[in-house]
């Protein structure tokens, strides 16, 4: 039984159109795909452990069709729902690395200019977002238009292959501008140390974490290369409780 195809089907709406790939090729090759069959003005995508609040799309498709040319999108806030609290991600930002995943509303003109890398897997949104802004300005409204359901369980899901694989081939690609932007850089660094790390290759996890406080030696960085030297599991403890007092200042009841 197809569940999503049963459910478009209540709908009785020939705008809607569902389309199945035979083959799991990761979320580039999807989102790919789904812009390559879509004929809308707009693209949005939305995966299936996320939710658009009703004001949504009245709210953004308003905003775009009055911009400027040189806007491509549209970011708003969302309500991100781990276990046992909430958070809220604010649209404001200022680097130029956004991820571009689920709930970015888009001009036609950006996928047609702009596709997801099909070499990347877990990283294509950031790789998107960097491409986005070299071209692109966006918008932001700075208020809750979406939910996404996540877990805090555990912070990093073990890497496969072809994730670790997508991620080297990610920081290859953009290294140079990331050296531009210390602050960005040891982030990714931090990202990939904890990729390798949780896939079992530590000491190349550790290196990743060395140069992540290289980037930007300061107190901040220098925690998390402390506390991952006491193993994954005491520095997953340290990241959930990081993100839950970050979560407190963020979250707007």
């Amino acid at each position: 039984m197809n569940l999503a195809k049963d459910v478009i089907k209540k709908f009785e709406d020939g705008r809607i159109k569902y389309y199945r790939m035979n083959k799991n090729s990761g979320s580039s090759v999807a989102r790919n795909y789904g812009f390559n069959k879509s004929n809308g003005m707009f693209i949005v995508f939305l995966d299936d452990d996320n939710e658009f609040l009703p004001n949504f799309l009245k709210e953004t498709a308003y905003l775009l069709r009055t911009s400027v040319a040189e806007v491509g999108g549209v970011r708003v806030g969302r309500i991100i729902v781990q276990k046992d609290y909430k958070d809220y991600a604010s649209p404001i930002t200022h680097t130029g690395f956004d991820s571009i995943d689920w709930g970015f509303l888009m001009k036609r003109k950006v996928m047609q200019n702009i596709k997801y890398d099909i070499n990347i897997f877990g990283d294509e949104d950031a790789d998107f977002g960097i491409e986005f802004a070299k071209q692109y300005q966006q918008i932001p409204i700075d208020k809750a238009l979406q939910i996404a359901y996540a877990n805090d369980e555990d912070s990093v899901c073990k890497p496969t292959p072809k994730r670790l694989q997508g991620l080297e081939y990610f920081l290859n690609k953009h290294l140079e501008h990331y050296k531009k932007h210390p602050n960005e850089l040891r982030y990714i660094y931090r990202l990939a140390g904890r990729n390798f790390y949780k896939a079992g290759y530590k000491l190349k996890g550790l290196k990743y974490f060395w140069k992540s406080f290289l980037a930007k030696p300061n107190f901040k960085t220098f925690k998390h290369l402390f506390f991952i030297l006491f193993g994954w599991n005491i520095y997953d403890k340290f990241m959930t409780r990081y993100e839950k007092i970050a979560a407190k200042k963020n979250y707007v009841k």
